[in-house]
């Protein structure tokens, strides 16, 4: 299946193309996490990350939006296209119906809905491509995006300061919670079976 990318709008009505990652984006990426505080690069990679180099960018060559799916937003304008958000997942082995997810919004840009929307592009994907379950690891004090799981029918297991998160995937949108978290899957759900079936992109 071919991820077409979609515009939408943030809580705050910021103007945002959501599409997935290539190679290519290796620039952006470096621009968008350079733009982190350092206790957003902790909550993402669990442990301090001054600068991202080439070697933890490697991943981008092997996106294949199956087996490792990546998604990315900007904020777009009449005049430029900065980079705000990065999810991605990877599945745990070959055949497997498990996949890792890590997400980062930079901080100007948190709060606003945006790491939900891009964890549904993800789970849209993934759950397209026979993913059944995300499992993620998230710092105990990382309570926007463990409200954001539990929102979403995730389980949590507490293990040496961190919670191991369970997060149950659908292809069905209407399968998601009535919740925050479920509303923005729907949503983004929505644009994506829209677009993947040739109808122009719709925006809210």
């Amino acid at each position: 299946m071919t991820e077409p990318q979609i515009k939408t709008e943030l809580r705050d009505h910021t103007p945002v193309l959501i599409r997935p990652v290539v190679a290519a984006d290796m620039p952006l990426i470096k621009i968008g996490m350079d733009r982190l505080s350092a206790q957003s690069r902790y909550y993402r990679f669990l442990q301090p990350v001054p600068h991202l180099s080439d070697h933890r960018l490697k991943w981008l060559d092997q996106i294949d939006q199956i087996n490792h799916i990546a998604w990315g937003a900007l904020e777009i304008s009449d005049t430029r296209q900065e980079p705000i958000g990065l999810a991605r997942c990877i599945r745990l082995a070959e055949g497997s119906t498990d996949a890792e997810i890590a997400v980062a919004v930079v901080d100007s840009h948190q709060r606003k809905g945006l790491g939900t929307m891009l964890t549904a592009a993800v789970a849209f994907t993934a759950s397209h491509s026979g993913i059944s379950q995300f499992l993620a690891t998230v710092m105990a004090d990382n309570e926007n995006m463990l409200e954001v799981f539990d929102e979403l029918d995730a389980k949590r297991r507490f293990n040496s300061g961190v919670f191991e998160i369970t997060i149950p995937l659908h292809t069905d949108a209407d399968a998601y919670p009535q919740s925050g978290a479920g509303h923005v899957f729907r949503h983004i759900y929505a644009l994506l079976s829209k677009a993947t079936k040739g109808t122009p992109t719709a925006t809210t």
